[in-house]
């Protein structure tokens, strides 16, 4: 309001400093008029119109002593850093010249004698020297109002030298020395002076007008609402000389209206005064004022948009104010909030936060993560202290910010990041974490840790039967069936594949794994009935190592349960075992000749072996079959029962089996050139027999090395038929257009149904050795040849018994119909070069075709 009223007060100003334009101009266009003689109004005496001259002049002098006054105390006492040096030389010569026009008043003819006698040319000269010092001033203060704001200028030299031009010109008007006497005290010498002092400073004034006029043109315009009155002052004043200078007495109109228009002028100059002194401080501060409230409410409007909880308590934890979130998450209105400590408020507790307590210990801002446990929310609180100027704590801000969404997504990765996707189990990464602290308590505490990796038996086979969707339900279930069967503080995890990790932690003594792992193998005594209603059989090898004694470390202690888990595999399945120090050398053991295997392949140092397979009636070579030897420089003669389960588990048995494929086909095509048609039986493993393209391989294998595909037999065991009868049905149906013929290996060892003996284009068995090795001694083996061999016989089907070495064996073969066999009591496997040279030294010759001249040709 004040600031309206203000600039209402300035616009009205305005109005009347035109006024002001219009009335000096028309004075000073007068004065001019009567100056140059233009116009020559009737000069009259001030008693003819019943004005008494002395009266007039006390009165005109008193108010202009007395404007003067005003604005020597309005200018030079008021402080404001904004006003310029010029004000303040303008004030203080204004105190000089209502001095010298006090001393004027008192020095006049008609007044009594002022410590001399009043004479003309001492109130003549006082007068001038006020006015000249008002013209001089005013010029100065037009040239330097316009750069002189900011700058500073010492006050009490200003106020001194006004006084000491006040003592100057009092000493010599009031005193009077002779020589000023002799020089201003004649009539002629004073009338010179007045005209050529009052042209002198109506030059200043005119110099002050035009300075004053350049500015506003160039738009170099002072600074100060002074400036608005100046031009009019000096227009006044200048009128005033005229009439003070061209009027012929003291006593007439034109000296009346010299003295009035001074006044006037100097009333200008005070107004000017007060407005740049008093009025514009005073409407600078009311737009302060409003400005501070404005800033203060956008301010208050801020802060409570803030969406963030914001307050502010002083050094005793009061709430000084705080926003509408703050107050809608404590439940309460503000009226209830502030005073009250912010503790009892929100986040309520029974006391203030460590954060808080060391903001205001250390003197500094901190951040912490709070938990509002009756909301449920996570906020990252930020302490900000604020203190005075001495350091002394104002008040502390905090800023509660809700990141529960975001805690809990970064809780939602680390989870993902940390757990295993399907079975929500903890992953590889958590179980080294865990297997870490584990083992780090176990240390502290004396005691052991068990670390156990289960793996799967026939999950590939389940997957690859009834697809992945069944074989994740199968993990599922197993998963969920493990937590159940663990302790509590023991931890499950998903290694990988059909791979599980569970870590038992404070074991004092190993029979106390034994106890857990009862309860984790009989998770599996149940089947798992699919979501499709498939029953599925599965079980489970264990692996167990024991830190420290298996290693001290996690990565080393996986290690070793992955070595017992094998050891459990090769133990049947369905098992346990501990790891052991053996375990670990027979492990390095087949690293090493797995390395040497396949450098071998790679060399070319493998070699394949014949054996005959012979009639037993006629004692014919009906054919031979293909087996693999291996002779190493470092290792020696190596048994196929040590190096094929290495490769089969490391799968460098498909390479090999395709080189004993091709090996045996380019011998097949060698014999045949050299009128041997051999027929070859070569062992396809269940890795090769489970091939998309083992057709295509055949097919190109057989063109590629020119053999005839009725001289080759392919042999699958009955395990790798019956693991996924419908595959081995199709890769049959393939192979056995290509003219070869299939015999089914390690016959009797399976346990399933018989009945895919009518489903797949199977044309001889193999009798295993293990039935054949306790003829003669046990009666069950015994009855199971008997029932093969009728089998075979009832099929129409091929039959070889495998692993003969006896006399008694074979006449057993012999006696109950069995149409071939193979085994040492004929001949051990032979390379193909010794094969050949025995079959042409012995009665088999015949019996094969074989020509005695072809002993030299090329022997593969």
């Amino acid at each position: 309001m004040r600031v309206m009223e203000s600039r209402a007060q300035l616009s009205v100003a305005a109005w009347l400093g035109a006024l002001f334009h219009v009335g000096a101009v028309t004075a000073l266009l007068t004065s001019l008029s009567v100056w140059t003689g233009i116009f020559a109004p009737p000069v009259i005496a001030l008693q003819d119109i019943g004005v008494s001259p002395a009266s007039f002049h006390v009165a005109a002098e008193m108010f202009a002593v007395l404007v003067s006054i005003l604005v020597f105390s309005t200018g030079f006492h008021i402080p404001d850093k904004q006003r310029g040096v010029a004000s303040i030389i303008l004030a203080a010569a204004f105190l000089a010249v209502g001095l010298l026009d006090f001393l004027h008043v008192f020095s006049y003819p008609d007044m009594p004698d002022f410590l001399t006698p009043n004479t003309p040319h001492k109130a003549t000269l006082l007068s001038f020297a006020g006015r000249f010092l008002a013209a001089v001033t005013l010029l100065v203060y037009v040239l330097l109002a316009g750069g002189s704001a900011g700058k500073t200028v010492p006050r009490r030299w200003l106020l001194a030298a006004s006084i000491g031009y006040v003592m100057f010109w009092g000493f010599l008007c009031v005193m009077s020395p002779p020589w000023f006497t002799a020089v201003f005290g004649t009539a002629q010498h004073l009338a010179a002076f007045k005209n050529y002092a009052g042209q002198l400073v109506i030059g200043l004034h005119l110099a002050a007008l035009v300075a004053l006029s350049v500015l506003a043109l160039r738009r170099i315009l002072p600074v100060g609402a002074g400036m608005g009155v100046l031009a009019p002052a000096l227009m006044l004043l200048i009128a005033a000389e005229l009439c003070l200078t061209i009027s012929v007495g003291s006593a007439d109109t034109l000296n009346m209206s010299g003295h009035t228009l001074k006044a006037v002028a100097y009333l200008l100059l005070y107004r000017g005064m007060f407005v740049e002194s008093v009025q514009l401080p005073i409407l600078r501060l009311d737009l302060a004022r409003s400005a501070v409230a404005q800033a203060k409410r956008e301010w208050e409007d801020t802060f409570d948009a803030i969406s963030d909880l914001v307050f502010i308590h002083d050094a005793d934890y009061r709430i000084t104010r705080c926003n509408h979130a703050y107050a809608r998450a404590a439940g309460l209105p503000l009226a209830e909030i502030v005073g009250r400590r912010y503790y009892e408020v929100f986040p309520k507790g029974t006391g203030p936060e460590n954060g808080c307590l060391r903001t205001l210990a250390e003197s500094k801002g901190r951040e912490q993560e709070i938990f509002v446990a009756d909301q449920g929310r996570y906020y990252n609180v930020q302490y900000i202290l604020v203190v005075n100027e001495i350091g002394a704590i104002r008040h502390s801000l905090h800023i509660m910010n809700d990141i529960t969404e975001r805690r809990r997504y970064e809780e939602e990765l680390l989870h993902q990041a940390t757990h295993d996707a399907l079975t929500g189990l903890a992953n590889r990464t958590l179980l080294k974490d865990r297997l870490g602290q584990a083992m780090g308590q176990a240390t502290r505490k004396g005691k052991m840790v068990a670390a156990m990796l289960l793996d799967l038996d026939n999950f590939k086979a389940i997957n690859n039967s009834f697809g992945h969707a069944v074989g994740d339900e199968l993990l599922v279930e197993v998963a969920g069936r493990l937590r159940g069967a663990l302790r509590l503080g023991d931890t499950v995890t998903r290694f990988g594949g059909d791979e599980f990790v569970v870590i038992l932690p404070d074991i004092k003594k190993p029979e106390e794994v034994t106890r857990v792992v009862d309860k984790i193998l009989g998770v599996f005594a149940a089947p798992v009935i699919t979501k499709g209603g498939v029953e599925i059989f599965s079980g489970g090898s264990l692996g167990i190592a024991i830190f420290p004694q298996d290693g001290e470390d996690t990565e080393t202690i996986l290690r070793h349960a992955d070595v017992a888990m094998y050891q459990a595999k090769q133990a049947g399945r369905g098992t346990y075992a501990f790891f052991t120090s053996q375990l670990d050398r027979r492990l390095h053991e087949e690293l090493h000749m797995h390395g040497r295997l396949k450098h071998a392949l790679e060399e070319g140092t493998l070699a394949l072996h014949y054996q005959p397979q012979v009639d037993i009636a006629t004692g014919e070579v009906s054919g031979v079959e293909a087996l693999l030897r291996w002779h190493d420089s470092e290792l020696g003669d190596v048994s196929p029962a040590r190096f094929i389960p290495i490769a089969e588990a490391t799968g460098l048995i498909l390479p090999l089996g395709d080189w004993v494929l091709s090996t045996a086909c380019r011998q097949i095509a060698a014999w045949e050139a050299a009128a041997i048609p051999l027929r070859v039986a070569v062992n396809l493993s269940g890795q090769q027999f489970r091939q998309h393209d083992l057709v295509e391989k055949v097919r190109a294998t057989i063109a590629e090395t020119g053999a005839s595909p009725g001289l080759l037999e392919i042999e699958i065991t009955e395990t790798a038929a019956m693991e996924n009868v419908e595959l081995a049905a199709q890769q049959l149906a393939g192979l056995t257009p290509l003219g070869l013929s299939v015999s089914l290996d390690d016959f009797g060892t399976g346990y399933s149904s018989l009945a895919y003996l009518k489903t797949l284009p199977i044309a001889k068995l193999k009798i295993d050795r293990s039935f054949i090795k306790d003829i003669g001694s046990d009666r069950d083996d015994e009855v199971i040849v008997q029932a093969v061999i009728g089998l075979a016989r009832n099929l129409n089907l091929g039959l070889v018994a495998e692993g003969v070495e006896t006399e008694t064996q074979l006449a057993f073969l012999r006696e109950h119909g069995c149409q071939a066999f193979q085994g040492w009591i004929f001949s051990r496997a032979l390379p193909a070069d010794e094969l050949e040279a025995r079959l042409c030294n012995t009665h088999a010759t015949r019996k094969v075709g074989l020509s005695c001249a072809a002993q030299n040709s090329p022997i593969i």
